[in-house]
């Protein structure tokens, strides 16, 4: 499942030869994503599934899937949680955005 994410940058970067500006929400994809997340050059906005894929129910997710999402959505100790704890954490996450 490829997954398209939109981020909002934290500082200016150059992205695929453009340069980007703070606070700019852009879209890129899980590996570029992470990379951005994890040099705290931008925080999350939104999963976007790819055209014509179904966002499965949070509840139809495996716990693998949910720390999953979980670390792309930065939840700390997300790998000590059990299923309803990770289910009620992004689901926080997510009515946030």
């Amino acid at each position: 499942m490829t997954k398209r994410v939109q981020l909002k940058l934290t500082g200016a970067i150059v992205l695929a030869g453009e340069v980007r500006r703070a606070r700019e929400v852009v879209e890129v994809d899980g590996s570029t994503a992470r990379n951005l997340l994890a040099r705290g050059k931008a925080v999350l906005d939104a999963i976007q599934p790819d055209e014509g894929e179904t966002v499965p129910a949070l509840s139809e997710l495996t716990v693998p899937e949910l720390r999953e999402l979980a670390v792309e959505y930065q939840i700390a100790d997300a790998s000590k949680m059990k299923k309803d704890q990770l289910i009620s954490a992004i689901e926080r996450i997510e009515g946030a955005a």
